[in-house]
Formats: C-alpha cells, structure tokens, sequence
C-alpha cells in the first residue's frame, strides 16, 4: 500500500479492496486492488477515481466508506452510494489499441493492462445502454471476452 498523496485541487488517498476470486481462483497473483478515490467531507468517505481491473461491484463515482489502517493507509467497509456508472472488463486478443479507440469513441475512460490484452472499461451513465449492445455485439462477433465487473442499475 502506497502512502496518500494530496494535490492542491483535492486529497487524493488509495483505497485497499479486496478481490473476490472466481471459481478457478483468478486472480492467482492478487488479493487486493488499490484504487485512487478522492477524500468527501465526511473523514471516511470517498468517490472511487479509477477503474477497477479486478475488484467486482465498484465503479467509478461510487461513495465508498473506508477506515484508515495506518496513518495514510485505507481498507474498503461498504459501498454508501452509487455514482451511475457500469463497470466492464474486455480481455482482446487482438488489435486493443483500435477497441480502446472506438470506446473512448463512445464517452468511456479506458484502462489498459501493461500487456495490453485487458481493458478495464468506464461507462458513464448516460452511455450505458449505448455502450452495453457495443460491447456484448463485440463478444458476439468474437472480438473479445466480456466480464460486467460493476452495472447497478
């Protein structure tokens, strides 16, 4: 866990999730994902800032409650609220630079793993439904894998 950084617009802290494996255990290499939030008035609550790769039922603008560790360290307790938007992994074989482009396309923020093969996708709310007959027209066509990571309605 990294310490917490401010900037001069706003404190922004990691918060530490815990992820859920899947049935075969993936991710074998993680039990938890640090995702940037920005500290809200009350001294435990935050809006979740990054797309989450692994950890499931969070998404970005989402109001999480979380208890500091350590000084400059926080655990997630609970979700307060949700911020509208879905949340989508997209595992490519192929050509994810052009995925990533057309999705952007869209209105979403796009998060790529190094080795590229695993975008994490941020869908505002006003895109939802848009976005949504993209991605699974995608996955029928073969283009990708699709996992909904976080899509509250």
């Amino acid at each position: 866990m990294n310490k917490a950084e401010s900037t001069a617009e706003n404190h922004v802290v990691e918060v530490w999730f815990h992820i859920e494996k899947d049935e075969d255990g993936y991710p074998e290499s993680k039990d938890w994902e640090a995702l940037l939030c920005s500290c809200l008035v009350s001294s435990d609550q935050f809006q979740v800032k990054s797309i989450p790769f692994y950890v499931k039922g969070i998404a970005v603008a989402d109001t999480v409650s979380a208890t500091e560790a350590e000084e400059g360290y926080y655990k997630f307790d609970r979700i307060v609220s949700r911020g509208g938007h879905a949340t989508y992994r997209l595992f490519v074989e192929k050509s994810a630079e052009s995925v990533e482009q057309e999705l952007e396309g869209l209105g979403c923020d796009v998060e790529k793993t190094a080795k590229g093969k695993l975008l994490a996708v941020d869908v505002p709310t006003d895109r939802k439904d848009q976005v949504r007959d993209y991605l699974f027209e995608g996955r029928r066509l073969g283009r990708w894998e699709i996992q909904e990571a976080s899509n509250i309605e």
